[in-house]
């Protein structure tokens, strides 16, 4: 957003792309140390111990990615910001395409497990970063160009939304916790449903990055009312997408349960 904001303003933008960067890389040693916690935590989080170890596992394995994570979501947010979509598209498609075969190769042939989907997971964050990073060096990272300024404008406006993300992913957490201590069945059924639903509204979560790079260049410009238009639009677009996802979901659970999950219809059943 606040590259999207220079560039309608016509001002220099790498130092935010710098900034992001710095910031990240101070958030992230504690990042590390709470998802450590939070792996010791898993025994009392879930309903038997081999849950809780598939878990601790799980998110061991994934904290591999930290470290590539951060840099990963500054570069990706700045080509967003630049109106380069396709770039980071390119680089998903590709983590993707790693991410099915080494998911193939680490779950069927050399059974790893959750510790096998982890890695690929970290994988696929790697792919995405270095590939990001190769395309960003002609033109530099931005680190030269940092000001005060812009590590203040990136936290006046990263923070709040940050606070967002977290609440929001807090609040499936802790639904996810409360729902696991009434048995795998019913965790395993939520995740499947959870996933369905994810995977249908990411058509909204596409429009709401869209906006949020046409609104800002708008706003950068001092066009806000144009700004304002842009935005209505966007929510009664996704207010009619998401209820449409949620009707299809509910009228097609019962023919798609049984396909999805096989052979278990206590899991279909919840």
């Amino acid at each position: 957003i606040c590259v999207a904001q220079a560039i309608g303003r016509g001002e220099a933008h790498d130092g935010y792309l710098g900034a992001g960067l710095r910031i990240g890389a101070r958030a992230t040693l504690p990042t590390i140390l709470a998802l450590i916690a939070l792996g010791f935590a898993t025994p009392a989080l879930l309903s038997t111990p081999e849950s809780a170890a598939a878990a601790r596992d799980y998110i061991w394995v994934r904290t591999l990615s930290i470290p590539m994570l951060f840099p990963l979501m500054a570069l990706r947010e700045a080509f967003y910001g630049r109106g380069d979509t396709t770039t980071p598209l390119r680089a998903i498609i590709a983590a993707n395409g790693v991410n099915i075969v080494f998911n193939w190769l680490c779950v069927e042939v050399l059974h790893w497990g959750v510790r096998g989907v982890a890695f690929t997971t970290v994988m696929a964050v790697a792919l995405q970063l270095v590939w990001l990073a190769r395309v960003q060096r002609p033109r530099g990272f931005g680190l030269r160009d940092v000001t005060p300024a812009h590590t203040r404008e990136l936290l006046t406006i990263g923070l709040p939304f940050a606070t967002q993300k977290l609440l929001e992913t807090g609040a499936f957490a802790g639904i996810a916790a409360m729902i696991a201590h009434t048995g795998d069945t019913s965790a395993a059924a939520h995740q499947v449903g959870l996933q369905l639903l994810l995977l249908g509204n990411l058509p909204s979560v596409a429009l709401g990055e869209a906006v949020s790079l046409v609104a800002g260049r708008l706003a950068g410009a001092g066009e806000l009312q144009r700004a304002r238009e842009a935005a209505s639009f966007a929510l009664r677009l996704g207010v009619g997408w998401a209820s449409s996802v949620a009707l299809v979901a509910a009228l097609l659970a019962p023919l798609v349960g049984p396909r999805l999950v096989p052979g278990d219809d206590e899991i279909v059943l919840v």
